[in-house]
Formats: structure tokens, sequence, C-alpha cells
């Protein structure tokens, strides 16, 4: 139900960032997938050294305003900056939403 009382304002969540992650790993043949509910940007950001060798990424896009402070056109725009073209995009039969592949030019 939409009662007030099956939801939480506030909580957090331990976090790490890809460059950290894989810090010891070489990722020149990887697709990396981000699917995280509105938090895009921050994957992107905490991916600023792994985006070097990082040769294809899929992203998904929701069209709706499900989630504060999305802007794709600057995830876009940061992606460009690190050499990275859309390749595909694949749009849902529910039309709310679209993965967008992205590869390294």
């Amino acid at each position: 139900t939409n009662s007030s009382s099956n939801f939480v304002n506030q909580y957090e969540v331990q976090t790490n960032t890809i460059d950290e992650t894989f810090k010891d790993l070489n990722l020149e043949k990887t697709l990396l997938k981000i699917d995280v509910e509105g938090f895009e940007m921050n994957v992107i950001k905490g991916s600023k050294m792994k985006l070097e060798e990082i040769p294809f990424i899929l992203m998904e896009n929701q069209f709706g305003s499900h989630y504060q402070n999305i802007n794709f056109n600057e995830i876009k725009e940061i992606l460009s900056k690190e050499k990275f073209k859309i390749l595909k995009k694949f749009i849902f039969p529910t039309l709310h939403y679209q993965d967008v592949l992205f590869k390294k030019i």
C-alpha cells in the first residue's frame, strides 16, 4: 500500500566505487552494466579511473520522474568527454525506460 508507515525517509547504505572495487583488475574486456535506480551519476563519478579501460557501458535511462536529480543528458556529456558514444538504445514495451549501450571510440 502507499501508507506512509511502509516507507523509510532516510537510511545509510555503505557503498564503494568502481575504481576502488576493481583497482587491481584490468577491465579492458568489460561491459559495465549500470542499473542503480537513480544513482547512475554516482557510479560514473566513482569510475573515473576505470572508465579509461572499460570499452562498453550499458545503462538504464528512466523517462519518468521516479528519481530525484537525474539528468541523463549530463551523464551522456560526461561519457562523451571520456570518449564514449551511444551505440544502441533498447526501448522496452512498457515505454517508461530504455537501456543505452555506450561504446568507447
